[in-house]
């Protein structure tokens, strides 16, 4: 059943109003009528089933049965720094992280950084596909895309994760997984820092290290920026299922 976002806490048999493009998406893409049946998630991540009221400009659907408790999400909130790529790859990875179940996203200026460029147009483009992902994939929220922030910046908040965990080339060769097993072992809140298109610096890394980094590799080839994010992710949530 086709599935959309509504913001708000959502009552059985209060009107509530699909807006914007999701609106557009349900009228245009999916041609849906009055009458038509589909699911929304409310602020809560709260599922109901609803019946299509209203299409004008806006959507208005009456909740009329709570679809009792969505698939839990991961136990550990893992947020990913990704180093900003150049192009449209970001995209990928949004789309990807949002799939694997990541909390947050957050573009990562560093050193080596080519593309810096992160306009509100950008992180609105972002935050879009990031809804999108998460209707398809069936999350109970989106993943969320905060602003750009600088290595050294994320660095000084380290202490609010626990534990933190950097991909880098020249880390000493050893299987991942274990490392990260015993990394993430009770952990409720994990951070990884994956460098952009030229990695991250000596100085770079040794700064991360200094702030606790466990350093590793994602295997004895060296990953693309967008497939080192995605890599890093999956094995993280994948550790802790």
């Amino acid at each position: 059943m086709t599935r959309f976002f509504v913001e708000g806490i959502v009552r059985i048999g209060v009107p509530c109003s699909i807006r914007g493009e999701d609106a557009r998406k349900l009228k245009v893409v999916l041609r849906a009528r009055i009458g038509d049946e589909i699911e929304i998630l409310d602020s809560a991540g709260a599922r109901f089933r609803c019946t299509i009221e209203r299409l004008d400009r806006d959507a208005s659907v009456l909740p009329r049965e709570r679809i009792l408790e969505p698939a839990p999400e991961h136990a550990l909130r893992f947020t990913l720094a990704q180093g900003i790529p150049k192009g449209s790859k970001m995209d990928y990875v949004v789309e990807k992280a949002s799939e694997l179940g990541v909390a947050r996203l957050i573009p990562l200026l560093s050193e080596r950084c080519i593309a810096r460029d992160c306009s509100p147009g950008k992180l609105e483009r972002w935050q879009r596909l990031a809804r999108s992902a998460a209707l398809q994939c069936g999350r109970s929220e989106p993943m969320e895309i905060l602003a750009p922030v600088a290595l050294d910046a994320l660095l000084a908040e380290a202490a609010r994760y626990d534990a933190l965990l950097m991909p880098w080339e020249l880390a000493p060769l050893h299987p991942p997984l274990p490392l990260l097993r015993e990394a993430l072992g009770g952990a409720r809140s994990a951070l990884g820092l994956v460098g952009p298109e030229g990695g991250f610096s000596a100085d770079e890394a040794e700064r991360a290290g200094t702030a606790g980094a466990l350093m590793l590799r994602l295997g004895p080839r060296i990953l693309r920026t967008e497939t080192a994010g995605v890599v890093l992710s999956a094995a993280v949530l994948l550790t802790v299922l």
